[in-house]
């Protein structure tokens, strides 16, 4: 409603007796029928907030769930401590594979930026859709003069980003690739029909693009360098596995603040 009238949320109580016009519930009665048929307020207000900041979303692009923000604390711990063993002029060089809205690469990018550090990152996506909104949250987000340092590409992580586009190699991998089985009866009805399928399921019970986007990728981590992937619950120990058989050390599953295994990571010995 503060949506459809252009007023904040705190007005829409203090204006609780504020007589609309007819226009006027007309423009909340067409919103409350697409939340009605399952599309998320997110989708349907164009955007939502995520580690400090609002993001653009639409038709197309995953909406930035709460729980991701995890990888992002994640990897700007790991770039700390990155920092601490390198000198002033070297970059930390990243990657966000299947980036979608840019939520959790550019969350990082513009924390280290703002920090004063050297950052080179590289954001892939196989949907120009989800990359129109990256490339808006990009531009929104980070200052004209850090935005040469984040760039943005259209391509198969399997295929485009392991042939060697930008960097040679990543102090840091992230993703959140598509981990739902689609035969997973929990997934709600809004989020089949209104959020694009193909960010959200996957092949061998879920864990295909785990599998494939951890192995192709490995051999473009450095050496010391940190891979972080969201994963389902239920998860965690046959990736954690994968990552120790690919050869990662230091192997951990995290938990979300729901007790929902959420986030494997692993260093590249």
């Amino acid at each position: 409603m503060a949506h459809a009238l252009g007023w904040s949320r705190l007005q829409v109580f203090t204006r609780f007796d504020y007589p609309l016009s007819e226009d006027e519930l007309e423009r909340c009665r067409q919103l409350l029928r697409r939340r009605a048929s399952g599309e998320s307020v997110a989708a349907i207000i164009g955007k939502k907030g995520f580690y400090h900041h609002d993001w653009s979303v639409g038709p197309g692009v995953l909406v930035p769930r709460p729980e991701t923000e995890m990888l992002v604390d994640l990897a700007l711990d790991f770039a700390q401590a990155h920092e601490s063993m390198g000198s002033a002029e070297t970059h930390f060089r990243f990657a966000d594979l299947g980036c979608g809205t840019g939520c959790i690469g550019l969350s990082i990018a513009d924390d280290l930026l703002k920090r004063g550090r050297r950052v080179r990152a590289e954001l892939w996506d196989l949907s120009p859709e989800a990359l129109k909104y990256a490339e808006i949250n990009r531009d929104q987000l980070l200052r004209p003069e850090h935005r040469e340092f984040v760039r943005i590409h259209l391509g198969r992580v399997e295929t485009d980003f392991v042939s060697g586009t930008g960097e040679a190699e990543f102090d840091l991998i992230v993703a959140n690739p598509p981990y739902i089985d689609e035969r997973d009866h929990r997934v709600e009805e809004g989020v089949k029909n209104h959020e694009p399928h193909s960010a959200l399921f996957a092949d061998e019970n879920g864990m295909g693009c785990l599998r494939r986007w951890s192995t192709t990728t490995y051999p473009r981590l450095a050496s010391g360098g940190l891979m972080i992937f969201e994963i389902g619950d239920g998860q965690g120990a046959s990736i954690k596995a994968h990552f120790e058989e690919l050869g990662l050390s230091e192997v951990k599953v995290h938990r979300d603040l729901a007790g929902l295994e959420r986030v494997v990571v692993g260093r590249k010995s």
